[in-house]
């Protein structure tokens, strides 16, 4: 009987080996191409103060995975602790939070084109217009307004907080707050707090599922006893409006708030990966898909093909294992290998 249900386990694993894709491969020669408009950016935070940290890229169409492309084109190290990525006038903008800087790369080449210093200890940057974008920071209570005509500061705006994630709605910049319970939106046009509101503890991730209406992931506080949440919100003519909250049981640590392709459904990562629709008037009991001892940490959503990107970080020391999945079913639909810690994906179709 062992020898049946160990011959079943082989044929399974083979069968569901088949049913997932090919994983790209890293090409024979290690040349980057001239041009890569199209493909996916595997942004690897690396072991912090290591300064390992490494952008990768998949060229989709070849199914090839180019490491440290970053390196490759400058023939340097790219820094300690890559947190995000804009693309902003067709160029890459790099966070690298622990050096304190956003490197500025080409996007055709990845040759470097300046590097933004002086900064503490930046989380992601968004651009406002053509010649303006915003800086948030872990340390420096303020947002950064940054000229991009020559990638200078311009000045700061104070707020009583750690900034995180930024979205822009029309006239106003919405900014989450982590070590809060507020959200903030600041005019584009003064560089001005115009409004906030007062949500559940630790506001970090927040998306938008059309002109008005919001959902912002609260973290909560374990230590402090305050459960996490998740709430929608409306927020037109300047000013915010609470819709509904969704409240976590108190040992649940919900992380990567993502909305699907047409906006009808929420995913998240709490061990495993949760969805359910901005219809639905409770939280979901069961995942969408079961981790099954992974260490499931940066979520993507590729609005093209419709799926799920996760990476498995392991021990936060090897190098990641990622995974893609249906989005709808939860199938997978392939496994790649890439860097050490890998936080997030951009895709660049």
């Amino acid at each position: 009987m062992k020898y049946i249900y160990t011959l079943l386990f082989a044929v399974l694993l083979i069968l569901g080996m088949q049913s997932c894709d090919k994983a790209p491969q890293v090409p024979p020669i290690v040349i980057l191409p001239d041009s890569l408009h199209e493909g996916i950016y595997v942004l690897n935070e690396g072991n912090f103060q290591s300064g390992n940290a490494t952008l990768d890229f998949i060229d989709v169409y070849n199914n090839f995975y180019y490491n440290d492309v970053y390196k490759q084109a400058n023939k340097k190290s790219l820094g300690d602790v890559l947190q995000s990525l804009s693309v902003i006038n067709d160029k890459l903008y790099l966070v690298v939070n622990n050096s304190g800087k956003i490197e500025v790369i080409d996007k055709s080449n990845f040759k470097s084109i300046s590097t933004i210093s002086g900064l503490r200890s930046p989380r992601y940057i968004k651009a406002v217009s053509s010649n303006k974008a915003y800086i948030s920071d872990l340390y420096d209570n303020a947002i950064t307004v940054l000229d991009l005509l020559n990638n200078t500061v311009l000045k700061k705006i104070t707020i009583p907080a750690w900034t995180e994630n930024m979205i822009l709605s029309g006239n106003n910049m919405l900014v989450t707050c982590p070590n809060s319970n507020y959200l903030f939106s600041i005019d584009i046009f003064t560089d001005q707090i115009k409004d906030s509101i007062q949500l559940s503890y630790g506001t970090h991730s927040i998306m938008q599922e059309n002109d008005s209406t919001f959902w912002v992931l609260c973290n909560g506080n374990q230590t402090k006893k305050i459960n996490a949440a998740l709430h929608k919100i409306y927020f037109s003519n300047n000013e915010f409006r609470l819709s509904k909250t969704y409240a976590f049981e108190a040992d649940e640590k919900p992380s990567k708030l993502v909305l699907n392709k047409n906006k009808s459904a929420l995913y998240w990562l709490k061990k495993d990966i949760y969805t359910m629709s901005v219809t639905d008037s409770v939280l979901p009991k069961n995942p969408l898909v079961n981790a099954n001892g992974k260490n499931f940490y940066g979520l993507s959503f590729d609005k093209k093909y419709d799926e799920l990107y996760v990476s498995d970080v392991l021990d936060y020391v090897q190098k990641s294992n990622c995974y893609r999945y249906n989005a709808s079913t939860g199938q997978l639909k392939g496994l790649f290998n890439s860097g050490i810690i890998t936080g997030d994906f951009y895709f660049n179709y």
